[in-house]
Formats: C-alpha cells, structure tokens, sequence
C-alpha cells in the first residue's frame, strides 16, 4: 500500500490505531498534536496526513485490559495461535465458566450504587463531583459520556460502604453519605443472618439500551483526598458548580450516561434547582 499512499494506518475499535507505515521525511509534521493513548488518535494521524495521502486498513480491536485477553479469547485464538497457546500454558484461561462473567449475557438486572458528591468552596458555594466515563473495551458505546461515581457491590458489602469505596477507588477522594441515608436498623435473626434496613436518596433502574442496571443512589459529602483518574474506568474527575451542572443537562442531556443523568436530575429538584 505504501506504493500508492504516503501513510498506511491500521484503526484500532477504541479510536488508537494498531500498525503505522509511512514513507518520506515529514515524521515530524505527521506525528505533531496527536492525542496519543485516546479515542481521538487515529482521527488526529488522518488529519495531519491529509486523508486522501492515507489508507485504512480494517478496524481490530487492541489489547488495551487485561479483561481484553479474556473478551477476544476466540479471536486471539483464530488470529495469534502462539499468543493463544502460550496464554493457555500459563493458566490463563482457568477451564472455570465462573472464571469471568460477561454481564450482558446474564439474564439479570444488576445491581449497583451511585454515589451524588457534593462539595462546598471557601464562598459557600455548592459544586458536585462528575466525571468522565472511559470503559472502551467493556462498555465502548457508553464511553466518553458524564457520569457520577458508581460500581458494583461486594458480597455482603452494604451498599453505603460500596458507594463510598467505588467514589474512593475511581477518583482518590473520602465521602460521608448524608447521615438519613445511612443503616436505620439491622436485624440478626438466631441462624446467624444480618438483614439491614436503610433508605437511599434514590433509586433508578435501566429498561432498554444500555446494561440492565438497577442504581441504589446515595448523596454524599467530600471529606478529604485530591482528585485523580483510575485509567481503567474514568477520565478528568472535577468538581462543577451545581449551576453549571443545571446548565450542561439542560444542554445537553445527551452527553449524560442515562443513569447518572435522571439521578442528577433528581438531585436538582431536591436541592431546588430546576433542571
């Protein structure tokens, strides 16, 4: 291909690319701005190639995760027999159909927490916690919206617990869950089960679209911690005035992962402001 085009660029599904090939002496302009390790660096290397310069070769999906080896198990094994062979040596592919679980084949809703986290300036004024979602190789149509923090429950974890851990473990910061919202009663019954009884701010549930999500959604307040990413789910945690909170979703709603979004929504009117 390089006898025809000056650039050669394999895409790769979550927007890098897997294989480049050029001729010539301008590296330099090619490679200049590119956001590389996002979803913008194919599109970016096109672009200071000129299109009509670039050829395209089929879009693969990339080893990014290591959910990915298990994801594209049977076309590592079509397309990298050795890569196969030698994962399988090394007991990577435990023979245990509990091993990984693929949540969009479960026949189930799942549960989860979300957790609203409010904070206020030296001013006194209100800001929440949003970020954005980045799960390209599990959940790529849904990456790159806003979201709040949110995650799976442990076994036998409570669901505050779970929210204020998730908030903890996708952005660096400590959260107390408003005080109405903690256990009001736990109850042990004489065969050694705990049951506990609580009321969260919220609770929201998907019905079509995206993964079949049921989110117990809590309200929170920053205790302490800076704000840092966790590469393998989100991006650019920041702190958005409740105004300009108002202001996006009534914008643009559509940029909101839909769970995050009808629970912001929710939280406005109950702070009082109209979204």
């Amino acid at each position: 291909r390089l006898d025809t085009y000056k650039y050669v660029l394999g895409p790769e599904i979550n927007g890098g690319v897997y294989l480049i090939g050029l001729t010539g002496n301008d590296k330099k302009d090619f490679f200049s701005d590119v956001r590389w390790s996002t979803p913008y660096s194919f599109n970016d290397l096109v672009k200071n190639g000129d299109q009509k310069n670039v050829f395209s070769l089929k879009l693969k999906n990339d080893l990014n995760l290591p959910n990915d080896i298990i994801n594209l198990k049977d076309e590592i094994h079509h397309n990298c027999s050795i890569l196969y062979d030698f994962l399988e040596k090394s007991d990577f592919y435990i023979s245990n159909n509990n091993h990984y679980i693929n949540f969009d084949d479960l026949s189930i809703c799942i549960p989860v927490v979300s957790n609203i986290v409010e904070k206020r300036t030296s001013k006194n004024k209100l800001e929440i916690l949003l970020q954005t979602r980045y799960k390209p190789s599990i959940d790529p149509k849904y990456t790159d919206k806003i979201e709040i923090p949110s995650g799976l429950i442990k076994k036998y974890e409570l669901a505050q617990d779970a929210a204020v851990r998730e908030t903890k473990e996708e952005t660096g910061i400590m959260t107390r869950i408003f005080d109405e919202q903690i256990v009001l009663d736990k109850i042990k019954q004489k065969n050694g089960d705990i049951t506990s009884i609580y009321k969260p701010f919220l609770c929201c549930q998907q019905l079509t679209g995206a993964r079949s999500y049921l989110s117990i959604t809590f309200i929170s307040q920053y205790i302490n911690g800076d704000l840092s990413e966790n590469y393998d789910e989100n991006r650019n945690p920041r702190w958005v005035s409740i105004n300009q909170v108002k202001k996006m979703i009534s914008d643009y709603p559509e940029n909101f992962f839909g769970i995050s979004l009808i629970s912001l929504k929710e939280y406005l009117k109950y702070r009082g402001v109209k979204s």
